[in-house]
């Protein structure tokens, strides 16, 4: 491995890391103390204590395990690709796509957190995805033409299941007229929380490998 191109590129990938985990924090931020989507829910007097809480956490939770997964999944992905891989040819394009990539699910994040129902909360989680699995075809596209190996059985699945799962929480939520009960985010925010742990296991167990 090139000692030189390694050291080259450990800081900006470090620099991209800590950028990313600051969009994170500004849209779990954002979220926390100027979320119109809660505020709207709590104000709605059909809506007792339990649901209220119900509904805030269930959203947060989303959010957070959707951040985190994000979060952890770019360290490595980058890590793997710019630090550690041997790589055959000019990798200056390909960072600055993953840097656009990483700057869009950063928008969303943030678009998702300041949403003021819970179908425009479902419309950017939808889109977050959408871009997921566009990153994730461009990313193998990538690495067939360059004769690296691309590590797709991880990500591709379990983005295009949460984008299947996301489609049909907002389609229920239409169905519902933009009212759905808070058992059905918590729902969501269950199926996202159990992704997040067993893609961090994956993560977990192939860095011992």
């Amino acid at each position: 491995m090139d000692g030189g191109r390694v050291k080259k590129f450990k800081v900006p990938v470090d620099q991209v890391l800590f950028v990313f985990g600051a969009v994170v924090a500004v849209a779990l931020e954002r979220f926390l103390t100027e979320s119109p989507m809660v505020a709207a829910f709590r104000s709605n007097p059909g809506n007792g204590p339990w649901r209220r809480e119900l509904f805030y956490w269930s959203s947060l939770t989303v959010l957070v395990s959707l951040s985190l997964r994000f979060l952890i999944g770019s360290a490595v992905q980058l890590d793997g690709t710019y630090v550690k891989q041997n790589l055959t040819s000019s990798p200056y394009l390909r960072f600055f796509k993953d840097l656009a990539f990483l700057v869009t699910f950063g928008v969303f994040l943030v678009r998702a957190s300041m949403s003021s129902d819970v179908s425009e909360f479902a419309r950017w989680l939808t889109w977050f995805f959408v871009v997921a699995i566009i990153w994730c075809l461009v990313y193998w596209i990538e690495c067939r033409c360059i004769g690296a190996a691309a590590e797709l059985r991880r990500w591709l699945p379990i983005n295009t299941l949460q984008l299947a799962m996301t489609l049909l929480f907002w389609w229920l939520v239409k169905v519902n007229q933009n009212q759905p009960e808070p058992c059905l985010l918590a729902g969501l925010a269950v199926s996202y929380a159990i992704i997040f742990g067993f893609d961090v296991r994956n993560v977990i167990e192939n860095q011992r490998a």
